[in-house]
């Protein structure tokens, strides 16, 4: 399930990501979406940035699990349909398979629901179930 519209800025280290939120989107429940639903947006700019990065390397990407999140701030009110936002993820420590992101969310350039998010990443599924 993709829900980011487009990358739109990388610079190595940040990933940047635009979406607008639609009618037809999953979680969208009379023309609003639950500002917990942030998580998953920021989620996926961390997809996107670790995405890119191992582009970058040459290298197969990963699938990538979220293990807890630190300082979840995120707005009062919920999200709505017609809400631009502007998505960002940048790593701040971690190797190839822990790893922690700093992301944030703002709408019309006012920063609305920030988190630091910890990530395990791993080729596939049986690496995954071979680890627990």
């Amino acid at each position: 399930m993709v829900l980011l519209d487009e990358l739109f800025a990388w610079d190595g280290e940040t990933a940047i990501c635009k979406m607008l939120i639609r009618h037809d989107m999953p979680f969208v429940v009379d023309s609003k979406v639950a500002a917990e639903v942030s998580l998953e947006y920021m989620a996926q700019a961390i997809g996107c940035a670790a995405g890119m990065k191992e582009r970058e390397r040459g290298r197969k990407l990963q699938i990538g699990l979220i293990l807890g999140t630190r300082e979840f701030k995120v707005p009062p009110e919920s999200l709505s349909v017609g809400d631009q936002l502007e998505i960002g993820a940048r790593r701040i420590l971690g190797s190839d398979q822990l790893a922690s992101f700093e992301c944030w969310i703002d709408r019309k350039k006012k920063r609305i629901a920030e988190a630091t998010i910890n990530v395990y990443g791993a080729e596939d599924l049986e690496q995954i179930e071979e680890q627990q």
